[in-house]
């Protein structure tokens, strides 16, 4: 067979083809293709930053759910005065809630957010905390001290006869203002002040017992101002107020409206011993400043003495009323059944019977009488009742006889 010579290509393969370069060029920051890539940059900012947004309003929303429960525990805490147990106890209760919550969000972004407002609630409510403690701590020591000072001052009362006891309790009253004002590092003029009211509290103490009671007010009220070196404590322009609310208490006291057991007597007597009350120097206690003031007052006491005396009176007329209503159905009952018989016979159940229903009838008449005639004076009552028992009893004896004779 002939030889076939074989061709060799002295040229490159087109797949080993060299760099084939263009005169045009197309940039990727302008133009076409530069709008392309910075819009998809945009695109994705907004995508990632509405995310952001929805995760963030999704953490808040959690969040204020939580808040709603995590404020009760710092209320919880409100009147522990115990600081440390206060933090404590809240930090169980808002670390116990916080991991329940947390781990029911599935979504990262959204539990991260919300595990950091979680943290700075928690310091908030450490803080609160604290300042709620000490709120309590404060207002359980003053409320100690309060009842402590309150209870002595009506023990103090109690012993106006035994000076030498109201003295012992004078000093431990001042002690103990002195207790609490170092307690709670008050200046020395706060100090001053505290023992200055236990002092007045005491002098006005004296002044209900000793100077109200008094044939000379004018004069117990020196001896006592004197006695206690008042001036000391008390500023001479206080005095005429202390005094005032000070009697208007006692008479409020033993003066109120609408109770029968009230002492108007006693309270306009009072009232009158102001008007004539001078301080130790000779002035009244009554002045130009507050004459207006006590003068409304002292119509008030006036005006409800005379309803009070009213009131008096017709209570006093209703129970003699009610007595001799009680009179009447007793006459009624007895006229037709003796209560101690011991006899049982067909008789005296027949008596018991009619007893019964009598007074059963008058108690219906005179109940409909005095309740449509209650302004109508005593002697008229009691001679309308008089007169319906005898109404019923003769009707009823009537019937009797008449059951009889059949």
């Amino acid at each position: 067979m002939p030889k076939i010579t074989s061709f060799t290509s002295q040229t490159q393969l087109t797949n080993q083809s060299g760099e084939v370069k263009s005169q045009f060029q197309v940039p990727l920051t302008g133009g076409i293709a530069g709008g392309i890539s910075s819009g998809l940059e945009k695109l994705n900012d907004y995508y990632v930053t509405k995310q952001n947004l929805q995760d963030s309003v999704e953490a808040k929303k959690k969040f204020y759910e939580i808040k709603g429960t995590t404020d009760t525990y710092i209320e919880r805490q409100k009147d522990n005065y115990n600081e440390e147990d206060a933090i404590s106890n809240y930090t169980k209760d808002f670390k116990e809630y916080s991991k329940l919550k947390l781990s029911e969000v599935s979504n990262g972004s959204v539990k991260e957010k919300l595990s950091q407002e979680l943290e700075l609630e928690f310091g908030q409510g450490v803080l609160k905390i604290k300042k709620q403690s000490f709120d309590a701590l404060e207002k359980e020591s003053k409320g100690i001290y309060n009842t402590g000072q309150t209870t002595d001052s009506a023990l103090y009362k109690q012993n106006a006869d035994n000076p030498l006891e109201q003295s012992k309790i004078e000093d431990q009253m001042v002690r103990r203002a002195e207790d609490f004002s170092n307690q709670w590092k008050l200046n020395d003029v706060a100090k001053q002040l505290k023992i200055n009211g236990v002092k007045t509290t005491l002098l006005l103490a004296d002044v209900e017992a000793k100077v109200m009671n008094s044939a000379d007010p004018s004069a117990a009220f020196k001896e006592l101002y004197a006695n206690k070196n008042a001036q000391v404590f008390v500023k001479d322009q206080d005095l005429p107020k202390l005094l005032i609310e000070t009697y208007k208490n006692t008479i409020s006291n033993i003066a109120v409206a609408g109770d029968i057991n009230s002492d108007y007597d006693k309270a306009v007597k009072l009232v009158d011993q102001v008007e004539k009350l001078t301080k130790p120097d000779g002035t009244k206690i009554i002045t130009d400043k507050n004459l207006a003031d006590w003068n409304s007052f002292k119509e008030k006491v006036y005006k409800e003495r005379y309803g009070h005396d009213e009131l008096k009176l017709k209570a006093n007329n209703d129970a003699e009323v009610v007595k001799f209503d009680n009179e009447m159905i007793d006459k009624v009952e007895s006229n037709f059944y003796n209560k101690l018989s011991q006899t049982n016979d067909l008789r005296s159940k027949q008596d018991k019977e009619t007893a019964a229903i009598a007074t059963d009838d008058y108690r219906q008449q005179a109940t409909a009488y005095l309740s449509a005639n209650r302004n109508a004076d005593n002697a008229t009552k009691k001679a309308k009742l008089r007169e319906l028992s005898e109404l019923v009893i003769d009707k009823y004896d009537s019937r009797n006889i008449d059951k009889f004779q059949i």
